[in-house]
């Protein structure tokens, strides 16, 4: 799966729920982050959760 393809954006009610797979040698982990929609910007929740995945090693 590329890396495009396994990210995800779910919308609930008042929330936004980010998904990033992460690979590790042991399998797939996850950065999973909730904003609430209310209060949040999404475009620059994206960029810092990239940013966050980059330094990672798992």
């Amino acid at each position: 799966m590329s890396r495009a393809a396994g990210r995800s954006l779910i919308t609930l009610g008042e929330q936004y729920h980010l998904i990033r797979p992460l690979n590790a040698a042991s399998g797939t982990l996850f950065l999973y982050l909730v904003l609430d929609r209310g209060r949040s910007n999404l475009a620059p929740a994206r960029h810092n959760l990239k940013r966050l995945e980059s330094p990672l090693e798992v």
